[in-house]
């Protein structure tokens, strides 16, 4: 054995010898200002409610065709004409939805389907084609033009108020 560590393999006591670096760690003092330290950092955490960052969201649902049939598996998504903040100025997410084999969709923005925050938003809307097969090893070739994955380009813009929203059906053609 190394004679560097006392019997029972651990290492020697500090002494006034042979105080080293680690010494600085042994200080209450220190240890209890580290600890309070820790846990400070954690009280924003632990802390406020969840949902007070969130704004008034009113539900939102609608219908989607193309080409005048019921557009199932359309990721449509909502972008604000002014982009808007919460209460802490973080972005707010983008709202979107997913349609139904019926055309349907409900939008979600935190939770599923809980709806939207007023104001005017620019639509886009993406749908794989799954009718044939893969382009690549994973994806889909797209079933709608490039246009309606533009906010700017596709067209479809709409105004959500306070209260339950059910849009006007969003056609798409060819």
């Amino acid at each position: 054995m190394s004679g560097d560590l006392q019997s029972g393999g651990f290492p020697p006591r500090t002494t006034e010898k042979n105080r080293g670096p680690r010494t600085a760690l042994m200080n209450p003092w220190h240890r209890t200002y580290c600890v309070l330290l820790c846990l400070a950092g954690l009280l924003p955490v632990g802390c406020g409610d969840s949902d007070a960052s969130q704004v008034p969201l009113h539900r939102t649902s609608g219908m989607i065709t193309f080409g005048g049939k019921p557009l199932a598996g359309a990721i449509i998504m909502f972008h604000a004409v002014k982009r808007s903040s919460t209460t802490t100025d973080d972005p707010l997410p983008v709202p979107g939805a997913t349609s139904q084999e019926d055309g349907s969709f409900s939008v979600s923005t935190f939770d599923p389907e809980d709806g939207m925050p007023e104001g005017e938003y620019y639509i886009t809307v993406s749908c794989e084609d799954r009718s044939g097969g893969r382009q690549n090893d994973d994806d889909y070739p797209e079933l709608l033009p490039t246009r309606y994955q533009n906010p700017a380009t596709s067209g479809l813009k709409v105004k959500i108020v306070a209260g339950d929203n059910e849009l006007k059906p969003l056609e798409l053609f060819p």
